[in-house]
Order: structure tokens, then C-alpha cells, then sequence
């Protein structure tokens, strides 16, 4: 623990106090603020804390202006934080005293051999994935504003031999740039565990984690910085301004798609950030992250089944922590992906395909149509045999995100999808996610009906819910029959 940083820095995070309490603030968050009353007191920081420090104040520098308000009076976020955190004199110190910590490292390893691949100071921190090329091989991942890559590989010299360890580097094409074989005396290297800043993560990002079996990996649905957070099994965790505490929807890889995909049935699970990496799958390895939702109404005329995937301004269920609404025009993006109609998600399900021009997909001012003749398959004369008898009465749509925003209103979280990036399948499914929903037969629908399903680009914006214009039609119809 140290405080000796410069009275600077604790004067920079004063006078951001001192602002704030004339003034009053949206700007930063308690983790920020928290940060400053420990400068300005002067209390004692962690060798943690100090990298967490000197990562923020080197990301946020680009955003200090210097001064707290412009010319028109309005406040400047950027300059209130960077000097909340201590400013350039805590940014200095701070990367110093890392310097310091660094060198203190006792290399070689008394344990391991280890071979650099990377420069290690390129990093702000490191993490530690044990067993992760097989037993007895490490994986050391440097992290640098919240992306981690591989920063070195460690041999147990218990297992591994230096002759080994080198042919095994030789053998997978990995070319250290220094190779150091463990020394002979032993001492235990304490394991370096990932941890996430506390402002690094929010509601909304992808993250993995580190369990028993290997990584686990989920969606942020909400953050507690001053409170408990409860699992679905009961479990709860308090998370601090210092170690923010995060519920997190489970994802699984899915073999067949090569993708991430969310749990079924849908689970949530808690843990600090400390225990948390941000993880962009894309980035890391090209696999995607599809989620997907099950809405709109699928319809029927003989072998076209048709209906809406997806419905823009209508409220979900509560999908497990929070409410999702998909705005107008989500789609505009990807309606020349490569789409497939499918089966509950099922790719062993093809019911059609865009590229193939046996599925038709469209938006609407409703939201996203899609139609296809069921193929003279076993499954789609099941499909058909469903949707007849009113068995099947949803549709969904498989998609990965390109722009959304999270909202907490009256204790309640929204997530407003904006733009969809990629668009992988639309498909009939058994459970709907949103309760505005219904379906019926398409070929005994009223015409007036059939004409409202109809994908139409340039569509006026019809307020009503699909169910509702659809049990009017039938009433009206069943009123003629009388």
C-alpha cells in the first residue's frame, strides 16, 4: 500500500470534489468519485489500484480540455474525471511506480521456463489462463485497454524439459522473442488473476471468465456499484465502488452454428468485475455472437408461411434483468445478408435461404417480414402440420448487434436495439419473447388481413399491434357470418 503520490494529484481530485459540491454533476461515476476522496484524503492505494489509476488516466487524457466548463457554461465531462483521478501528475507518478513494480519481478522464473512473445511493456496489466495449451502449459495474456493478447507462453519445469518446452514452441510455429529457462531454485509465483476496471465494463458488454472447466462467457445485464446483486440460483454477491459487482446472462458456443449463443433456458450468474475480462469474440476469433428473440406472428397460405420476425416499438417480456424494444429501421443494414429460414434455430432445420431466392425478407414500418414455400421435407410437412393446427404461432430471428443502448428507468433496465450488424436466420419457433404476438392460418384470414402482412417498404406507420388488427378482422368477419 502507498501513499505517496504526488499533493498535486490530490489537489487536482479536490478541486473536481470541490466542483462538483458548488455545482452539482452528472459527469463520472461513484467509482470516480470514489477515487478522488481517496486522493484528496490521502489514503493509502493498492499496487492494483495504481495501474487502474494509470490505465484510466492514460485512455482519458485525450479528453481534458484543461478547464470545467466552456464558453456557454456547459461542463466538461472529460476534464472533471481526468482531474477526479489525480491528473497528469497522478498519470506520471503512477506510471513510475509501475515501472518500479516491474523490476522488482524476479526473473528467470524459479518454476516455469517462459517464453516472450510480446514486449510485456505494452501491457497495463496482465492474466494468467493455466493449462490453457495443454498440462502443465500457461498462458500469459498482457492487457492493454481492456483487449488482452497473448503476451507469453510458461512451461512447468516439473514437466517440461527446456529441450521440450522449445520443440513444442517450434512444433505450433510460435518464435519467442526470449526464452528463459526456469532457474533452479523454487519459489512460488503468486498467479495473476483478471481483473477488469472498475469503469472498464457497463451494461451491455460481452465478458468471459475463468471457471473450473475452462471460460465462461455472457452479456452484462446490470452493474451494482453500492449494493447486492442475486443470481437466479439465490446466490449474492456486494459489489463496491472499488470492485463493481455485475449480473451476467450465460452464452454457450454452439458447434453447429460456430458461434456464442445465449443459454436455453436463459440463465443469469453473478461475479465482480475483478473477475471479469471484456471479450469481443469477433475480434478474438471471428465467432460470433448471435442472439435471438422470439416474436412477430408466422402465418399460412397452403405451403407459404410468412409473417413478422421481429416487431419495432413493442416491449419484450422481461428477458431476465431487462426489457428490449427494437426501433424502426434496425434492419436497414442487412437485408442482403445471407439469411436462412430455420427450424427453432435448428441449422439442421433448413426450411429456405435468401441467396438460394427461396426466402423473401423485407422491413417494413411494422418491422421485419419474411415468406417461404416449406420445403417437401419431413420437418416441413411437420412445420405445416403445426402452423395448421395452431401449435406453432411465433416466429423469431437470429442476429448480432451493431448499435443498442441501455437505459435504467423507474428501476427498471431497457435496451433499445438501434441497428442490427449481421442478420443469420429467421425462424418459427414454440416460445415467443414478446406477448404482443399472435397467428393464425393465412389462407383463412380476411383479405384486409392478408393485405396488412403484406411486406411493403414505404409503409405508413400503424401504431396497432399485429394481434389486435388480426382479432378485430376475425370479429368483424364473424359479425358478417351472424
Amino acid at each position: 500500500m502507498r501513499n505517496d503520490y504526488p499533493q498535486a494529484a490530490s489537489d487536482n481530485a479536490q478541486k473536481a470534489l470541490d466542483f462538483k459540491e458548488e455545482f452539482g454533476t452528472d459527469c463520472g461515476t461513484s467509482v470516480g468519485w470514489f477515487r478522488a476522496r481517496q486522493l484528496a484524503e490521502r489514503q493509502d492505494i493498492s499496487d492494483e489500484v495504481i495501474k487502474r489509476t494509470y490505465s484510466f488516466l492514460s485512455r482519458a487524457k485525450v479528453y481534458d480540455q484543461g478547464e470545467f466548463q466552456d464558453s456557454d457554461g456547459q461542463q466538461i465531462c472529460g476534464s472533471i474525471m481526468y482531474a477526479a483521478w489525480g491528473g497528469d501528475e497522478m498519470r506520471d507518478w503512477a506510471e513510475k511506480a509501475i515501472q518500479e513494480m516491474n523490476a522488482e519481478e524476479e526473473r528467470p522464473y524459479p518454476n516455469e521456463h517462459a517464453a516472450r512473445l510480446e514486449d510485456p511493456e505494452k501491457y497495463d496489466s496482465f492474466a494468467r489462463e493455466n493449462d490453457a495449451f495443454g498440462d502443465g502449459i500457461d498462458a500469459i495474456y498482457g492487457i492493454k485497454d481492456g483487449v488482452s493478447e497473448l503476451q507469453a507462453i510458461r512451461f512447468d519445469k516439473e514437466k517440461w524439459s527446456v529441450q521440450d518446452a522449445e520443440m513444442w514452441l517450434d512444433e505450433h510455429d510460435y518464435d519467442p522473442i526470449l526464452f528463459e529457462p526456469a532457474i533452479e531454485e523454487a519459489a512460488e509465483e503468486p498467479a495473476q488473476e483478471i481483473r477488469a476496471l472498475p469503469t472498464e465494463l457497463q451494461i451491455g458488454d460481452f465478458v468471459r471468465w475463468n471457471t473450473s472447466s475452462g471460460f465462461a462467457y455472457g452479456r452484462i445485464i446490470e452493474i451494482n456499484a453500492d449494493g447486492d446483486i442475486e443470481s437466479d440460483s439465490g446466490f449474492v454477491i456486494t459489489g463496491t465502488p472499488d470492485d463493481p459487482a455485475a449480473k451476467v446472462r450465460v452464452y454457450e458456443y454452439d458447434e453447429n452454428q460456430s458461434a456464442y449463443i445465449e443459454r436455453t433456458p436463459a440463465l443469469n450468474v453473478v461475479h465482480r468485475f475483478s473477475t471479469l475480462e471484456k471479450y469481443d469474440a469477433e475480434t478474438r476469433n471471428g465467432k460470433p455472437i448471435i442472439e435471438t428473440r422470439a416474436l412477430g406472428s408466422a402465418m399460412l397460405d397452403e405451403r407459404m408461411v410468412s409473417g413478422y420476425a421481429a416487431v419495432f416499438n413493442e416491449e419484450s417480456e422481461d428477458l431476465g434483468g431487462f426489457i428490449e424494444i427494437i426501433k424502426p429501421g434496425a434492419f436497414s443494414d442487412v437485408l442482403d445478408n445471407d439469411v436462412r429460414a430455420l427450424w427453432n434455430h435448428d441449422a439442421n432445420y433448413l426450411l429456405a435461404r435468401t441467396t438460394s431466392g427461396t426466402l423473401q425478407i423485407s422491413q417494413d414500418a411494422r418491422g421485419l417480414y419474411y415468406e417461404f414455400d416449406a420445403p417437401h421435407t419431413t420437418y416441413g410437412n411437420d412445420l405445416l402440420e403445426l402452423l395448421r393446427r395452431g401449435d406453432v404461432t411465433q416466429s423469431s430471428f437470429g442476429f448480432s448487434i451493431k448499435k443498442d443502448e441501455w437505459v435504467s428507468r423507474n428501476g427498471v433496465t431497457y435496451r433499445y436495439i438501434h441497428s442490427v450488424a449481421r442478420l443469420f436466420d429467421v425462424s418459427p419457433v414454440t416460445y415467443p419473447a414478446y406477448p404482443a404476438t399472435t397467428s393464425q392460418l393465412k389462407n383463412q384470414a380476411p383479405a384486409e388481413v392478408r393485405e396488412e402482412a403484406a411486406p411493403q417498404e414505404e409503409a405508413a406507420a400503424d401504431p396497432a399491434p399485429c394481434n389486435e388488427v388480426l382479432l378485430e378482422a376475425y370479429r368483424l368477419r364473424l359479425e358478417k357470418q351472424k
